[in-house]
């Protein structure tokens, strides 16, 4: 079951967080703004419930386990 997560902004996993940057316009004009990982709860791959991971880290621990 996949859920988004949003308590905590980082994944326990690979440790991805919040990074900030720019919006950058046609006419040059940049404008601060975050880029947010793509968080999501997964109830069976961590020993404690209800932690975010990652989609990229969730989609390869998903593929390990299919495997196995």
């Amino acid at each position: 079951m996949i859920k988004t997560y949003q308590k905590n902004r980082s994944c326990v996993v690979c440790g991805k967080q919040t990074v900030t940057g720019h919006n950058v316009s046609h006419s040059q004009k940049k404008t601060k703004r975050k880029f947010h990982p793509n968080i999501v709860i997964s109830l069976g791959f961590m020993k404690k419930k209800n932690q975010g991971i990652c989609a990229k880290c969730y989609k390869t621990q998903t593929k390990k386990t299919n495997k196995a």
